[in-house]
């Protein structure tokens, strides 16, 4: 019942970790952009902030 959670390791991201990193997800955004029948079309839901949650007053 008492397990010892194993520690966080962090890793350093360099310059070149970064624009890999960077790239990969362009690339899944060109993907997304080809599976998409418009790639400029945004979602139009009204009750959804630009964070993802909904707003406070609900609507």
């Amino acid at each position: 019942m008492n397990r010892h959670v194993a520690p966080t390791t962090f890793i350093t991201v360099t310059p070149t970790m970064r624009a890999l990193i960077e790239n990969v997800i362009e690339d899944l955004l060109l993907l997304l952009d080809e599976i998409d029948a418009d790639p400029d079309l945004e979602d139009e839901t009204e009750d959804v902030e630009h964070d993802g949650r909904e707003s406070e007053d609900g609507c």
